[in-house]
């Protein structure tokens, strides 16, 4: 996960570092329109889910150089905090540009996880998962239940640290917290379960944070946190839930991130489990087990097992 943390700060501060090399044109955005921000902005996000590796735009008109690299950085945070995915699928990037007098060029440099060949497969593959493990009347609480499960007993972490990507988890069985997080992500969309990538860092047994992705998912109307790549224990197909539907005050010991990026996990799972077993006769049993299960895993969470990152 590091690289995604050095690609993370280059965004935030975005460098664009302007040369009087000539770029060929490839789109023009008018500076004077109005509409010239969103047309960049649809612009950029084209070529980026089309995981195209440079791509070039040209801004008709005299324009400020100043302006221009405004409207670009602030696509870029749109487009970012709108697809996650597409955020935790691009490995690197460099921008640069071009100035004349009547035009200024910018191009586009970068590096993915995956080819957009890859992430066709991904989409393939997963509407063919979901609908063989997710059931006709099954609830949000079973079809999250039903997706963890599936990830956790058939995806283990790459020790190599060289695969970060759905694909990968898809192909070679491996991944790292990165791939974990946009399989699911991806998973649980496609059985209609609302879901965010929450970007942000984990502490390690020596007390060290490190850069970390996992998902924060709706369930019934609130939201929670599940961590498939800490669940994932490393014992084979064995599936455990010490980070399974965790509200804020859960997780947070070991877990950091932005609070104002994302939706606040404030409910107690168990609790709502409890809840939900008295009210659901026709669920009891699958209530009681999850239950069962989430109360006998807490101790993983509790003693500083050494997690994968």
């Amino acid at each position: 996960m590091k690289s995604l943390l050095r690609k993370w700060l280059v965004f935030s501060l975005i460098l664009m570092v302007f040369t009087s090399v000539p770029l060929k044109a490839f789109a023009q955005v008018d500076t004077k329109n109005k509409q010239s921000y969103q047309e960049l902005k649809a612009i950029i996000y084209q070529h980026l889910t089309n995981r195209e590796p440079y791509f070039e735009i040209t801004f008709m008109g005299p324009g400020r150089i100043d302006k221009t690299k405004s409207f670009v950085e602030q696509a870029f945070r749109e487009i970012y905090n709108n697809d996650k995915y597409l955020l935790h699928s691009i490995k690197a990037y460099v921008v640069g540009g071009a100035v004349y007098k009547d035009r200024i060029i910018i191009g586009f440099k970068m590096e993915y996880h995956t080819t957009k060949e890859q992430e066709a497969f991904v989409d393939s593959r997963v509407k063919q998962i979901v609908k063989a493990i997710i059931k006709s009347g099954m609830n949000d609480h079973e079809k999250v239940k039903a997706i963890h499960d599936y990830i956790v007993s058939h995806v283990e972490y790459d020790n190599s640290l060289k695969e970060f990507s759905a694909y990968a988890a898809l192909t070679k069985g491996k991944t790292v917290c990165n791939g974990y997080a946009l399989l699911a992500n991806k998973m649980l969309k496609e059985a209609q379960i609302d879901n965010r990538i929450v970007s942000g860092y984990a502490v390690n047994t020596t007390g060290k944070p490190e850069p970390h992705a996992w998902n924060l998912v709706k369930i019934e109307g609130k939201w929670y946190h599940v961590d498939c790549t800490w669940d994932d224990l490393g014992k084979g197909n064995q599936v455990f839930y010490p980070y399974y539907a965790l509200s804020d005050s859960e997780i947070k010991h070991n877990h950091q991130w932005v609070p104002d990026m994302v939706p606040k996990a404030s409910s107690l799972y168990i609790k709502e489990l409890e809840i939900k077993k008295g009210k659901d006769s026709n669920r009891k049993d699958f209530y009681n087990s999850l239950i069962i299960n989430i109360a006998r895993d807490i101790s993983y969470r509790n003693t500083g097992y050494r997690f994968n990152w």
